[in-house]
């Protein structure tokens, strides 16, 4: 967050017949630049600037603060640099501008075949901003420029141009360095080339090129994969989670002693986040969470009788907080981090152990809320936070639930029902829970079909309520991963025929969203968003891979 410049306007004194005409000058001077630069009605991105004069008849003229500005957030500071620039997909991505010298850098990828590029910032009719298009083997001089996009009109930038393949920056500014910008997008948009048309790089100092053939676009958004080589060899599971647009997988790594590895996308490849097999043994199960930038990892490893720990990446090294979280083995576990609190729904032995979550409280773990608040033993869960109140979907194996799915939530300390206990029609596997504007939505396998139908449903406030029929996919392995965009529902998993699969509810019916080419997948499954770009982690052949739904 950056602090802003407070802008003075100060008179200065005179005295006598000079001074007052003095202070005229100026004042004429400063209204005049005030409606020049900012000729609608004050808003909230550009503050009235009008001087204030406490001149009486003496002639003296006091010094009066008129212009105080607040502090404009943005996640994605800092992005001062083409070195701090942050990567941008297709779409928009929300900045500000703040103070008024502020400026952001952005970078994205145009693959080899060459792309019809569309750059553009659009936000409030107070905004104006510049911006330039850099290649990234000179930041300094830029390859395209533009100020407004309509003069007179539309005060906001756009360059169209054609690129070849390769990495490109964006520098985005307020014009002239004068005005704060609370809220803006910067929006991408490409066409790709196909193999027939090559463009060739002559781009000029206005962005123009020229082609060896007559370009023909493709359009059609596809399932990609977001870089390559995560690992080599098979893993036995992972793990996944996304953090403001970075990706991150957790591994069993077998070029590690089948050690814990995590890794990340810098935006052109996979880099491991701290030593790899930074883990003190083999896990058994394992749950990743990335909370503004900082990795945590929940485990059950041989090292330590396979009683679960939790492990924090920080000042470059990988920390164990407090020891093992129970006692005992654990046979489920989730993480989930709320505030820079990490919190573990965990059960311990199969049979005997119901379910339980805690929270690390500097040294050590404690419960939150009463323990054991399952009617028997769990065998899956799922934990996630919204707007600081946890909710865990859980399978309970007590002999009413029979493997049914029961949701709670931590009300005050205690876990309550959302609902009815064991709503789903039989035993499920494979849980997700999400909660999107204070209503919660589960995905599952249902077991009382042959391997199960995926299934989602949502409260209502008085009952649980299927979104839709049944998707007619059965899961072939692993679990089911939920995610609702601005309320609608989707989710990923893995066939029969061992395909990985997205589906979208589209208000009436379950829609396949593009189509992945890819087979032999398992599980476990996983969905997030970025900026409206759906990213899908699977197990495609033994190996670990993310994808995006674009261009």
């Amino acid at each position: 967050m950056k602090t802003p410049a407070y802008g003075k306007f100060w008179i200065a004194s005179a005295a006598g017949l000079k001074g007052f005409f003095v202070i005229l000058c100026v004042i004429s001077v400063l209204v005049f630049s005030c409606k020049k630069n900012n000729p609608a009605a004050p808003s909230q991105d550009t503050p009235a600037c009008t001087p204030t004069s406490t001149a009486v008849q003496s002639t003296t003229a006091t010094p009066t603060q008129t212009r105080m500005l607040t502090p404009m957030p943005d996640a994605l500071e800092p992005d001062n640099s083409s070195t701090q620039a942050r990567w941008i997909l297709q779409g928009s991505q929300t900045h500000s501008i703040s103070p008024e010298t502020d400026v952001d850098w952005v970078k994205f990828i145009v693959p080899s075949s060459g792309a019809s590029v569309q750059l553009s910032t659009s936000g409030p009719d107070t905004g104006n901003t510049v911006m330039g298009l850099f290649a990234q083997a000179d930041t300094a001089n830029p390859i395209a420029t533009n100020d407004d996009k309509v003069p007179g009109v539309d005060l906001y930038s756009a360059i169209n141009t054609l690129l070849s393949g390769g990495i490109y920056y964006l520098k985005i500014g307020s014009y002239g360095g004068l005005t704060q910008i609370r809220e803006y997008s910067i929006n991408l948009q490409m066409q790709y080339f196909t193999d027939t048309c090559t463009p060739v790089s002559t781009a000029t100092a206005t962005g123009t090129m020229t082609f060896t053939a007559t370009p023909t676009f493709t359009a059609t958004p596809s399932w990609r994969l977001l870089g390559t080589g995560i690992t080599a060899g098979t893993v036995g599971n992972f793990s996944y989670s996304m953090d403001n647009g970075t990706n991150y997988i957790a591994y069993y790594d077998p070029n590690a002693q089948y050690r814990e590895t995590i890794k990340k996308f810098d935006g052109t490849g996979w880099v491991s986040v701290g030593n790899p097999g930074f883990s003190p043994g083999s896990p058994y199960l394992s749950s990743l969470c990335v909370c503004n930038g900082v990795p945590y990892l929940a485990e059950t490893d041989n090292t330590y009788g396979y009683k679960p720990i939790v492990m924090k990446y920080e000042a470059g090294s990988w920390v164990i907080l407090g020891g093992a979280v129970i006692p005992e083995e654990a046979h489920t576990l989730s993480l989930a981090v709320d505030n820079g609190t990490p919190y573990l729904a965990v059960s311990g032995n199969f049979y005997t152990s119901k379910l339980s979550v805690y929270k690390y409280e500097d040294p050590a773990w404690v419960p939150s809320g009463n323990t054991d608040f399952s009617d028997s033993y769990v065998d899956d869960a799922a934990i996630v936070f919204s707007d600081g109140i946890a909710y865990v979907a859980y399978m309970d194996e007590g002999y009413q639930a029979a493997g049914r799915i029961t949701v709670m939530k931590n009300v005050s300390g205690i876990w309550e029902a959302v609902g009815n206990k064991g709503f789903s029609l039989g035993g499920v596997s494979g849980i997700s829970v999400f909660v999107d504007n204070g209503t919660p939505y589960v995905a599952y396998s249902d077991g009382s079909f042959y391997q199960g139908l995926v299934t989602a449903m949502y409260y209502d406030g008085s009952q649980w309520v299927r979104i839709g029929s049944y998707i007619s996919s059965m899961v072939y392995s692993g679990a089911v991963s939920l995610y609702v965009k601005n309320g609608t529902p989707y989710v990923a998993y893995v066939n029969v025929q061992g395909i990985p699969v997205v589906m979208e509810y589209d208000g009436a019916n379950w829609q396949a969203v593009g189509n992945i080419p890819e087979t032999y997948g398992a599980g476990p499954s996983f969905i997030s968003f970025f900026n409206d770009i759906p990213y899908a982690a699977y197990l495609i052949n033994g190996n670990p891979e993310v994808m995006y739904y674009g261009y």
